[in-house]
């Protein structure tokens, strides 16, 4: 969607969000217990979820949207960063730290880790 049919409701927002009583709409949500299994009776069987408004939901998506956009366009992050990104996961690291640690062995450097 064009910027610039969004940036009116972009300003509205902010200046909806900058108004005090405002705020409770997105800080409003209810938190139920899911079930995940085992013994009905043991709390750490269960997860917490939180109920959220639609619209909250969706400014949310929107915002994440946008700033994954910029961030990916102006090349922020560090290519060492594998959490939370799209087509890399933490199995990525793990091999790339694997490969590393390999290539050092093969041309006989000292290789050591602190944990």
């Amino acid at each position: 969607m064009p910027l610039l049919l969004v940036l009116p409701y972009i300003i509205s927002f902010i200046n909806f969000y900058h108004q005090e009583s405002s705020l409770l709409v997105f800080k409003y949500s209810v938190i139920k217990p899911l079930f995940k299994k085992g013994d009905r009776n043991n709390m750490t069987n269960y997860r917490p979820t939180s109920l959220r408004t639609s619209f909250s939901k969706s400014l949310e998506n929107f915002t994440c949207g946008r700033l994954l956009y910029h961030i990916n366009a102006n090349n922020i992050l560090v290519s060492q960063q594998f959490g939370f990104q799209i087509k890399s996961s933490t199995e990525k690291a793990f091999f790339k730290l694997l490969n590393e640690i390999l290539n050092a062995l093969n041309n006989k450097l000292m290789v050591g880790g602190i944990f």
